[in-house]
């Protein structure tokens, strides 16, 4: 379901009755949610190499943070260390560079946590927990806020909508809904936390405990199996690499044990929109009895892909490369810094990696 800007009070009690309808019917359906096996496959039967990205040298990049993609295959960058944002073609030609600077000027030190497209133009950007910025399709400093929401780990987008996925606090589970004016049009309640202490302790990749889809926003916890929908109610999948972990960290403990102890089961790590209605969670931890034969690389991850609208049954498989974006049928890898002409280092080079989608739900 689509949400509107609201302009008037009275379109603002409407939006705000019509999430109350949806929460209340979320959490009941949630509960009686359908858990199905999401069998383990050849990492070559879901995922092939497609192409390199190399990005413009002019702009040189510090590091990236955090990537996005949109429908286009355009590129935004939050570069932590140069405490920059920049938007690339495809083919990795320089488009535009943001600044924070005109709209919030006493924040000299802002560094971009997360940056998204807002549809194919508009770009939302934000600090975790602090301040945000929304910029036109021009590029231009639209609307800010120094604290868009103190609880604020991970935000998406949908239609004219953002959605904030909040740190679980206080005994509330919720994401925020704001306009891209960057104004807060109400909250979404979602499933709690089976294990708080695991969650406060282990965050997972920043800013990929959320994404939003056709049929709505989904969300992680460090214990899930699957994406959770904060809306539609169809199954979730288990990937045979899951196991369930049957306690909360311990109270008092130190950061060795507690990082000792929230390493000893897979954990979800971020959740991805392969497409419109596919989404991807990521997995760390796994035992290493998951580890691929012959496989030189040290990282080891598990994916397990499903159909929000039913479409194939989910599948997971075992990767050695690790996604950091993912929009209209590819995900992106980081690769090593490219070696220009000069002698010098250039920046990172993008993999893309094009998604193979089962044939039907019985294929």
């Amino acid at each position: 379901m689509a949400l509107e800007r609201f302009t008037t009070a009275k379109g603002m009690l409407v939006l705000l009755a019509i999430l109350a309808i949806l929460a209340a019917a979320c959490s009941s359906a949630q509960s009686e949610q359908e858990i199905m096996r999401s069998p383990i496959v050849p990492f070559g039967e879901l995922f092939a190499t497609h192409d390199t990205v190399r990005l413009d040298p002019s702009v040189l990049i510090g590091s990236i943070g955090y990537l996005d993609v949109n429908a286009r295959g355009e590129l935004l960058i939050s570069d932590e260390i140069g405490r920059g944002i920049h938007r690339f073609s495809p083919s990795g030609r320089h488009l535009n560079s943001y600044t924070t600077l005109d709209c919030l000027p006493d924040e000299a030190n802002f560094i971009p946590g997360s940056s998204r497209f807002i549809g194919d133009s508009e770009v939302i950007t934000f600090a975790f927990g602090r301040a945000a910025a929304f910029f036109d399709a021009e590029g231009n400093c639209a609307s800010a806020t120094r604290r868009l929401d103190a609880f604020s780990k991970a935000i998406c987008a949908r239609h004219d909508s953002l959605y904030l996925h909040r740190v679980y606090v206080r005994d509330e589970a919720t994401i925020g809904v704001y306009s891209p004016s960057l104004e807060a049009l109400g909250k979404l309640q979602i499933d709690s936390p089976r294990f708080v202490l695991l969650n406060q302790f282990f965050q997972g990749q920043p800013g990929r405990s959320l994404e939003c889809f056709e049929d709505g926003p989904y969300y992680i916890y460090a214990e899930s199996m699957d994406g959770e929908a904060a809306w539609s109610s169809g199954p979730r999948f288990q990937p045979d690499f899951f196991e369930e972990r049957p306690e909360d960290l311990p109270k008092g403990a130190s950061a060795q044990v507690l990082s000792t102890m929230s390493d000893e089961y897979p954990s979800a790590v971020a959740i991805f929109a392969l497409d419109g209605l596919t989404r991807m969670t990521v997995f760390g931890n796994l035992d290493e009895r998951w580890r691929l034969d012959g496989t030189q690389s040290r990282i080891m991850v598990g994916l397990n892909i499903a159909s929000n609208a039913g479409h194939f049954t989910g599948r997971s498989t075992i990767s050695s490369v690790y996604p950091r974006a993912a929009a209209d049928g590819f995900f992106y890898v980081l690769g090593p810094h490219e070696a220009l002409a000069d002698g010098e280092l250039g920046n990172p080079v993008i993999v893309r990696y094009r998604f193979i989608r089962p044939e039907s739900a019985d294929g």
